[in-house]
């Protein structure tokens, strides 16, 4: 198989220093390109210490022309909204220039399908101008809307057969993905219902991205051996799990409540669902089976509860449940590696599927 030239926007963050990793290390891939508009011409091991030995490649400028011509995949490592332009640019001058090539982003701005909702939810009542000046230039822009359409959201072990034939990947949030993957077996199935989904998830500082100059430390947070609840009810990932669970059932509602704790990395989410009839831990167990039957990455672990320490470093997800007999309720325990399942290890999970490699490649 010929190799697949990889190239990578935004190579500074937490996420890019997993991805770049993965790429360097897979044996199907060629890394091409790594750009960072604020360390152009460093190396990559100099910004993220634990690529040393690894890979020493510099990182270059934002070249529009170039990255087309030296790239079959691009991956897209920038914050929500900043690169959202640029990105549909990109993609547009690679149609105009009749290139083939694949793209994963794993920024927020394509997931969401409704321009309104991420108006809403990413954009409104921020207090950040600039973005809020971006946004109101990119809403209205037809390129953007033709994108947003044709994207394709990539959660492999769900959207597998979309996601071989897309050009754009829109890549899942951290916590979307562990809790769709505990919840869409069941609302597939008809065990559970949509509209009174209670989430509560907790996740390790690395999930706030990188603060400071390349090679520092993650977001601060309040003391140490501590969990601090934050965007309960507000955060810009209820939309995202609400619009993917709403295509196996209309009218998705979830109370979700986000935590981040002191430790670095993994997402670990306790799910409650409503019953919608008798179940026994025998069927529960077949409904998870028989729906991740073909996929590599997923464990069911039953009443052996997942733990954080379980996935950290790896592209798995575990899921334990149970049944609340007395509530008529299922709980559900999903734990992932944000930086891994939740991010950068699931954009290799789709480049793979999308250039049709094995799906485990470069990643166990």
């Amino acid at each position: 198989m010929k190799k697949i030239r990889a190239g990578l926007v935004g190579s500074a963050g937490f996420s890019a220093e997993v991805l770049v990793r993965l790429l360097a290390s897979h044996k199907q891939v060629k890394l091409t390109t790594l750009v960072s508009d604020s360390h152009s011409g460093v190396k990559i091991s100099d910004i993220h210490r634990s690529l040393r030995g690894i890979t020493g490649q510099r990182t270059v400028s934002y070249e529009p022309e170039k990255l087309i011509s030296d790239c079959d995949v691009i991956f897209f490592s920038k914050p929500h909204t900043v690169n959202m332009k640029d990105t549909t640019d990109l993609v547009m001058l690679a149609r105009k220039r009749g290139k083939k090539i694949r793209f994963i982003d794993l920024s927020g701005d394509f997931r969401l399908k409704k321009p309104q909702d991420y108006e809403k939810w990413y954009i409104k009542d921020n207090g950040n101008n600039k973005l809020s000046k971006i946004w109101g230039k990119q809403k209205s822009s037809g390129a953007y809307r033709k994108i947003l359409k044709n994207s394709v959201y990539g959660i492999p072990e769900i959207n597998g057969p979309k996601i071989r034939n897309a050009c754009f990947v829109a890549n899942p949030g951290c916590y979307p993905t562990g809790a769709l993957l505990g919840i869409m077996p069941l609302v597939t199935a008809g065990a559970a219902g949509v509209k009174d989904i209670i989430i509560n998830a907790y996740s390790g500082v690395s999930g706030a991205g990188r603060t400071g100059k390349p090679g520092g430390s993650g977001a601060a947070i309040s003391g140490v051996d501590n969990i601090v609840p934050y965007k309960i009810a507000v955060h810009p990932h209820i939309p995202e799990i609400e619009q993917e669970l709403s295509s196996a059932g209309l009218g998705a509602r979830v109370s979700f409540s986000p935590h981040v704790g002191t430790f670095k990395y993994g997402i670990l989410s306790t799910i409650n669902l409503k019953m919608t009839g008798n179940l026994s831990m025998k069927k529960l167990h077949g409904i998870y089976g028989k729906f991740y039957k073909r996929s590599p990455f997923i464990r069911i672990r039953g009443e052996k509860y997942p733990q954080i320490s379980d996935v950290t470093g790896t592209n798995f997800c575990d899921i334990g449940f149970t049944i609340d007999g007395r509530n008529k309720r299922i709980v559900v325990i999903t734990a992932i590696d944000n930086l891994h399942k939740g991010a950068s290890g699931q954009a290799v999970q789709n480049m793979n599927i999308m250039f049709g490699a094995k799906e485990t490649e470069g990643l166990v």
